[in-house]
């Protein structure tokens, strides 16, 4: 297989497979927007386990049942 970033139509459902429950124990959902940064990013490592860690953040700074795309960044040195 071709390596993921080669693969960008392979990264919302992938991002999909990872998003986190919230609080109250709801499943998480993707904005529109955040399907677009998510897909327009560059990624450093260019794997998976870079866009889990990405999905992860996400869910955690999220502030309702929705990761806009504001809140999609891998951290600080971005």
């Amino acid at each position: 297989l071709p390596p993921r970033y080669e693969r960008r139509r392979d990264i919302v459902p992938l991002a999909r497979s990872f998003l986190p429950r919230s609080e109250d124990g709801s499943q998480l959902r993707l904005s529109t927007s955040a399907e677009r940064a998510l897909v327009s990013r560059s990624y450093r490592n260019r794997n998976v386990s870079e866009l889990r860690s990405v999905i992860e953040l996400a869910g955690r700074v999220a502030d309702g049942p929705e990761i806009r795309a504001e809140q999609v960044f891998s951290g600080f040195a971005e």
